[in-house]
């Protein structure tokens, strides 16, 4: 062959090995300090307040859809999501509202002894160092109510990587 030019024949095979590591930055959702909600009877559902002890507020997943009020345990399952208490003023005694995982309840002995958030209707609920927020989600649904949180958030909220 000339200079520059060239034959060649062959085969590879190759292996390789890799180890990763890495946390994804979850998405962070602005909420706003909630300072219109009045702790009342019952539990403000849309337009209207389930005021039986027994009952439960609907909110529909869909955002076309309007809460409703009906028996506890019977919203549709993957299709509302229930509210029992929009504040402790709806538990018994010694219980405080909650927001457990995805599911809001009456937990006896308060949140902080569970590791749940609080559910609230102003700050003054919340306690010291701590702020009432909510998001347009909770407010467009009809939901007189928020979450405390450190007051030090300033009502921020991290969500886990891929929710």
């Amino acid at each position: 062959p000339a200079e520059g030019e060239g034959e060649g024949e062959g085969e590879g095979e190759g292996e390789g090995e890799g180890e990763g590591e890495g946390e994804g930055e979850g998405e962070t959702v602005q909420g706003t300090e909630y300072t219109t909600g009045v702790a009342e009877d019952g539990v403000v559902c849309g337009a209207t307040t389930c005021v039986e002890t027994t009952d439960s507020c609907c909110v529909p997943l869909d955002p076309n859809g309007s809460p409703e009020c009906a028996p506890a345990g019977t919203c549709t399952p993957f299709a509302t999501f229930e509210v029992p208490c929009d504040g402790s003023e709806d538990c018994p005694a010694s219980a405080e509202c909650c927001r457990v995982g995805f599911q809001v309840a009456c937990v006896q002995g308060g949140c902080a002894a569970e590791g749940d958030d609080k559910i609230c209707v102003n700050t003054v609920e919340c306690g010291v160092d701590s702020t009432c927020c909510t998001s347009d989600l909770l407010v467009a649904a009809g939901i007189d109510g928020g979450i405390c949180q450190p007051a030090a958030n300033n009502c921020a909220a991290t969500l886990p990587p891929g929710s």
